[in-house]
């Protein structure tokens, strides 16, 4: 999006009900899919169900093994700047500003643990009411980093013992001659979001 001369707080309501409509579109189940911040602006809106029902154009390689590959929908970086509310600015006020922060500066933040843990919640829970009040700025992607980092050297052994569980999971019971669950969850990073006890899984 473009803005010149806009206030945030003004267009703030807007943003969400343009961010709202589109995720209830067939693109909202690749954002809840994508995990982070992108699933957690899109978990009120899209169900569940719309993830299990699979993808629309599989026009996107995320995993294979030496007989198969397994495709998912792609998500454009501009579709996703969409969702966190990205804007470019023109005029005396140069540059890119945002209410959330990008998907990639959110993955490998502080606050990202390979799943949404309580202290991600709070932050997300704190920042919303401040946008809601008119009282949180559009902020830079350097003022995002600084932000969200927090003690990222403490948080990566999580991060990493999440990543070897999912990765397990899937070389387990999603790549082998059994059943397959749906293609759609075979993003590594979506066991971040997704609970495991509502995927059927072969035994």
């Amino acid at each position: 999006m473009t803005a010149i001369q806009c206030a945030p707080h003004d267009f703030y309501p807007s943003y969400e009900g343009l961010r709202d409509s589109i995720l209830q579109t067939r693109v909202g189940r690749n954002v809840l899919l994508r995990g982070g911040i992108l699933w957690r602006l899109s978990k009120h809106i899209v169900p569940i169900e719309a993830v299990l029902a699979g993808p629309t154009y599989a026009n996107e390689l995320v995993a294979s093994d030496k007989s198969t590959s397994y495709y998912d929908d792609a998500l454009c970086q501009s579709t996703a700047e969409l969702i966190v509310g990205v804007f470019r600015f023109e005029g005396a006020i140069r540059g890119i500003r945002s209410y959330w922060p990008r998907y990639e500066t959110f993955i490998g933040s502080g606050y990202d643990g390979g799943q949404w843990l309580p202290d991600a919640e709070r932050w997300y829970v704190h920042h919303l009411e401040g946008l809601q009040s008119g009282g949180q700025p559009l902020k830079a992607s350097r003022t995002w980093t600084a932000d969200l980092k927090r003690n990222v050297k403490a948080a990566r052994p999580i991060m990493e013992a999440s990543e070897r569980l999912a990765e397990s999971f899937i070389a387990n019971y999603m790549v082998s001659d059994l059943t397959l669950v749906p293609v759609s969850l075979v993003l590594i990073r979506t066991f971040q979001s997704v609970t495991i006890e509502s995927v059927n899984v072969p035994y």
